[in-house]
């Protein structure tokens, strides 16, 4: 009998619903309630406390607006809601910059869809970068496909869509019968196509095989713990571990994708969701000849996956402001 452990991630949070985005939208409109937020925040500064409320409804508003209109214009909307709501998140948080600037410029198009790039500047999206822990050279370029690959759920329509190698390994957790921990990599094939491969990329673009070994069981791959521990020491071992190696998403309960870019192209998921929106939306606004190629034209319209990545982008980044906010994985579902 094959010996398994369960492991209980103790920072998710499950609430039972059939509208996500209902609920989601519920909980910001609540804080941009003044007399809840000035209980709830104790900002000294007036002023501030109805920036957040403000920016919180024109937010609500966009969105709303961003429902009942074609492509020409969604984008737009949807991408001036997530701008307003990462101004509320950014002041909720305390963080002391100028917010009157997008953060990103100088949207540049490209007959390869996936290469039309942006440059960093000082603004909103610099503000969250920092918020996050991540720091952007000035004028730093930044095409749209770093964007989507350092979301979990861009990355897998992105591969599925282009018939490209993942770039997440997906693993499920597993406690050893001696006392280790074990990742079986339930993806691997949709990366790579042999373990040797497999172990260059981890070698180069993470430290993973600083914890784990790779090993493997006929076709099976795995990672294994290099460090023994007890049972009872298998939930915090794996905490740890998963703080140190894994992105989470809004849709699991456990941490299970492993992010496997390069260190230089890589960071938080939040910050790609905002860079699709502020992409697809500067194509709408300033570049006509590139909206009938990619929006209308069919034989060059990439209409199906522009939509997925608008309501990824809708869908996910307000909850991974709430996830950060609470501190807890927090699961609409």
């Amino acid at each position: 009998m094959r010996y398994h452990y369960l492991f209980s991630f103790a920072r998710s949070i499950n609430v039972k619903t059939n509208k996500p985005l209902k609920n989601i939208w519920e909980y910001f409109l609540q804080i941009s309630d003044l007399p809840y937020l000035n209980r709830k925040w104790k900002e000294p500064t007036h002023e501030k406390r109805i920036k957040v409320s403000t920016h919180i409804k024109q937010a609500y508003e966009y969105y709303n607006s961003s429902q009942n209109v074609s492509l020409l214009t969604k984008p737009v909307l949807l991408y001036y809601s997530l701008h307003n709501l990462t101004k509320a998140f950014l002041e909720l948080k305390g963080v002391q910059a100028d917010l009157n600037y997008h953060g990103l410029c100088n949207c540049t198009t490209n007959e390869d869809f996936l290469k039309i790039h942006v440059f960093t500047n000082r603004g909103v999206f610099s503000a969250l970068a920092g918020c996050l822990g991540y720091v952007f050279d000035s004028k730093e370029l930044v095409s749209l496909e770093d964007f989507i690959n350092n979301t979990v759920e861009g990355n897998q329509l992105l591969s599925e869509y282009f018939d490209i190698p993942h770039k997440y390994l997906k693993i499920r957790w597993d406690g050893t019968f001696d006392g280790f921990i074990k990742l079986d990599l339930l993806n691997w094939k949709k990366v790579v196509s042999t373990q040797e491969e497999l172990n260059k990329i981890l070698l180069d673009n993470t430290e993973l095989l600083e914890d784990f070994v790779l090993c493997n069981e006929g076709e099976k791959l795995f990672l294994k713990s290099r460090v023994k521990c007890e049972k009872n020491n298998f939930n915090m071992l794996a905490d740890e571990l998963a703080k140190k190696y894994c992105t989470e998403t809004v849709f699991c309960e456990e941490p299970n994708y492993i992010k496997l870019i390069p260190k230089s192209k890589y960071f938080n998921p939040a910050l790609g969701y905002y860079g699709i929106s502020f992409i697809l939306s500067s194509i709408v606004r300033y570049n006509p000849e590139f909206v009938e190629k990619y929006f209308r034209t069919p034989i060059s319209s990439y209409e199906f996956l522009i939509s997925k990545l608008l309501e990824l982008c809708e869908r996910i980044l307000p909850n991974l402001y709430i996830n950060i906010m609470k501190d807890r994985n927090v699961i609409y579902q």
